[in-house]
């Protein structure tokens, strides 16, 4: 599954220091619990960037147009003599192209009597809107952009791999919001919890999950 975040992107890149923090949340009270991989997790979530190209500021040719003065073939056009394929022709279940981004930090929280523990060590990335706050979890990620500050990027989306949810026939929404601080910390000494987990933001996207075990 992926989320759409191009916009905020930008608008984050131009306003701030290349540091961005977003949250997975659910508001359906569907009490429905959804599971995504963290990065300690085997299918990490991935910040896939394209940047708007930038020509090559020397278009200058060479210089020496001068042909090889030796036009003698390779003596020994013996092809290859082992011309067995790769036994495992596999492919990657990964999405992750080049100019890919993996969060730095990720974590769930919980509320209710769990809202001082930390699972930033965890696995998984939980998401959860129950009748009462007790049983909510909400998820945070921070990636690091700052080799692309002063870029124009032209397409971000945020995947995501499912890896269960409470009731697999059930649709669940999800949503991704901006997160209003970067300084939260993953896990150790005064790392995130539900008491001082940061705001959630603006809304970015959303997206209805049907299926487990897919990007």
């Amino acid at each position: 599954y992926t989320h759409e975040i191009t916009s905020y992107v930008n608008s984050d890149l131009a306003a701030n220091d290349g540091r961005i923090s977003l949250a997975l949340n659910d508001l359906s009270e569907a009490s429905n619990r959804v599971e995504f991989d963290s990065k300690e997790g085997e299918f990490f979530p991935v910040l896939e960037i394209s940047v708007s190209g930038t020509p090559d500021p020397d278009p200058t040719p060479d210089p020496d147009p001068t042909p090889d003065p030796d036009p003698t073939p390779d003596p020994d056009p013996t092809p290859d003599p082992d011309p067995t394929p790769d036994p495992d022709p596999t492919p990657d279940p990964d999405p992750t192209p080049d100019g890919s981004f993996i969060p730095v930090a990720d974590a769930y929280v919980r509320g209710g009597s769990k809202a001082n523990n930390n699972y930033g060590d965890h696995e998984d990335l939980r998401v959860k809107d129950a009748s009462s706050e007790s049983n909510d979890r909400r998820s945070y990620l921070r990636f690091d952009l700052r080799g692309i500050s002063g870029k124009e990027v032209s397409d971000a989306k945020l995947w995501l791999y499912v890896n269960r949810k409470d009731s697999p026939s059930s649709p669940v929404p999800n949503q991704i919001y901006s997160a209003a601080d970067d300084s939260w910390i993953e896990s150790g000494l005064n790392s995130i919890t539900w008491a001082n987990a940061p705001e959630t933001g603006v809304l970015l996207d959303e997206v209805v999950i049907t299926e487990t075990k897919v990007w």
